[in-house]
């Protein structure tokens, strides 16, 4: 690294023209991919877990992509993530991934949104 945090590096990549072409440019491989399966597509976008609205700009600008490309079943968990109090919504001080207990609740908020109805 080069001085800047974990996130500040990350946001630094999204913010260049560059890198962020390439990231879309794979996010539509995926979903053409995956359309070329039938399969359906649920896109779940989990925020940086540490400060979620710090990335929501991150957040949204994925979301944008995958709508570009006509993905309109996307979870996003900046909200959800912001709604928590940070030690239950990362695993420990040393592993910032959702925990146990937020994964459940994305699973729980999935079922809500894209399988109820069914």
């Amino acid at each position: 690294m080069d001085g800047r945090s974990e996130w500040e590096f990350y946001y630094a990549a999204y913010d260049n023209p560059y890198i962020w072409d390439i990231h879309k440019a794979e996010i539509k491989r995926l979903v053409e991919t995956i359309n070329a399966t039938g399969a359906r597509l649920i896109v779940v976008i989990f925020p940086n877990m540490v400060d979620p609205v710090a990335s929501i700009p991150y957040v949204d600008r994925v979301e944008q992509a995958f709508a570009e490309f006509g993905v309109t079943e996307v979870l996003k968990l900046t909200d959800e993530a912001a709604a928590w109090a940070l030690p239950e919504r990362i695993v420990s001080h040393y592993d910032s991934h959702a925990s146990v207990g937020f994964n459940h609740r994305v699973g729980q908020m999935l079922y809500e949104r894209f399988f109820a109805g069914e």
